[in-house]
């Protein structure tokens, strides 16, 4: 009988530390339940999770859109411009380009035989792109570079960079290597155009800190893709500005 007791003892002992487990599990489960705002309204169904999780990939990655190959005059090179997807929706069996026209650039691609490669490495709005051959900019076919029109900074501070930052003037070679800024530092470029002879000539603005009248002055860039001051044209216009001052 002393024997039989201890084996007793020992299973209550056992099925008393079971028990213990038990209750401690059960206790933590209630606990982070009300932590949490758990409860059978409040709980997140198998829909919503695919709902949130579509709507963090749609914010960190926005779709793009890009256009086929364009040949580059004079060059082997083809051109492909990748733009925001915005705007895009899908309707039925066709994806519709939105109605205001096309979205703004990101990016640029080139093409050579089988291989890719992209222009950028960071994030730009690029308001235009220009190149000889382009047949919606036929008056790039004298220039012998490729013209892009691009902010690449967050100057206002929004948190990103499109239309209200501040464009400059790039060009680079027609197979899109040495790309550089043609518009000083300190300049917001205005506008230009392509020149006879494949050079081009652009206006800018000076940036003045606290605003105010902004002046407004030419540039040449000339065959070796330098930029200089159109002193000629700045010149007249200041004679200009002086006639308008007269009584």
């Amino acid at each position: 009988m002393g024997r039989l007791d201890r084996v007793l003892r020992w299973v209550w002992l056992v099925i008393g530390v079971l028990l213990l487990i038990l209750l401690a599990g059960s206790l933590v489960f209630v606990a982070s339940e009300a932590l949490s705002g758990g409860g059978g309204s409040a709980s997140s169904s198998p829909a919503d999770t695919v709902k949130a999780d579509s709507a963090g990939r749609a914010k960190g990655a926005e779709p793009l859109r890009y256009d086929p190959p364009d040949a580059i005059r004079g060059s082997a090179t083809r051109i492909v411009l990748i733009r925001r997807g915005s705007g895009y929706t899908y309707r039925s069996t066709a994806s519709s380009a939105p109605a205001s026209g096309e979205a703004p650039a990101v990016n640029v691609a080139f093409l050579e035989g089988t291989g890719a490669r992209l222009l950028l490495d960071r994030p730009a709005y690029i308001r235009r792109v220009t190149y000889p051959g382009a047949a919606r900019a036929a008056q790039g076919d004298s220039l012998r570079w490729i013209a892009y029109e691009m902010a690449l900074e967050d100057a206002d501070g929004n948190g990103a960079i499109d239309e209200s930052d501040r464009r400059s003037l790039y060009v680079s070679d027609l197979d899109g290597r040495g790309l550089h800024r043609v518009t000083p530092a300190g300049y917001e470029l205005r506008d230009w155009a392509p020149q006879p002879g494949g050079g081009l000539v652009a206006t800018a603005v000076r940036l003045a800190p606290g605003g105010g009248v902004l002046a407004e002055r030419a540039f040449v860039v000339d065959a070796s893709s330098v930029a200089r001051p159109f002193a000629a044209l700045d010149s007249v216009v200041d004679a200009a500005s002086r006639l308008m001052a007269k009584p």
